[in-house]
């Protein structure tokens, strides 16, 4: 997504002109590729904008209704699933993109099945389905009567891509939580 984009949606949604719209675009385009609202914060102060990071994230949920409608409606569809570890016991991150990755579903589930990819898939709203081979896509598919396609590298990277950051932070987080009940257990 441009900025130039992000500007031109700014001025149909922010109501006053208090921080330049250039300042605003720029900080739900960082937002959308991955910074967090308190970061955005920290970048805008370096550059002697004192923006709060709640004024972010109101601006991010102005901008999600517009984003939805411009970006979200998609033909093909990419939807994969990866494991998370929580308390022991693993889970089933599925995520639905479409091929300029933007998300269009995110669900987590304690079970990987057929009903749950029919849950996803229909939420997805689009006709052509491309995931990898696992065995429920083709039968959930056939359900929902939509087009079901495998593929295993090229266009289909959109979706590994997707699922990097998300477990780039799951990975920090164990390791940071980890460390810090260690500590508390050994003070002890």
């Amino acid at each position: 997504m441009k900025i130039e984009k992000l500007e031109e949606l700014l001025v149909q949604v922010t109501k006053r002109e208090r921080t330049y719209l250039k300042i605003k675009a720029l900080s739900v385009f960082l937002y959308f590729n991955g910074l967090s609202s308190r970061a955005i914060s920290l970048v805008l102060k370096y550059l002697g904008y004192n923006v709060s990071y709640e004024a972010i994230r109101k601006w991010v949920h102005q901008l999600a209704k517009f984003i939805h409608k411009v970006y979200i409606k998609s033909n093909i569809c990419y939807v994969d699933e990866t494991k998370i570890k929580k308390k022991q016991k693993f889970y089933s991150l599925w995520l639905a993109v479409n091929e300029k990755g933007i998300p269009l579903f995110c669900w987590l589930s304690a079970k990987a099945n057929k009903q749950v990819a029919k849950l996803v898939l229909l939420n997805t709203k689009s006709k052509k389905i491309v995931t990898d081979k696992a065995p429920w896509y083709p039968a959930a598919c056939k359900e929902l009567g939509l087009q079901w396609k495998h593929e295993t590298f090229g266009k289909r990277n959109v979706i590994e891509r997707a699922f990097m950051p998300i477990k780039k932070r799951m990975k920090s987080f164990l390791i940071d939580f980890q460390q810090t009940r260690n500590t508390k257990q050994c003070a002890d």
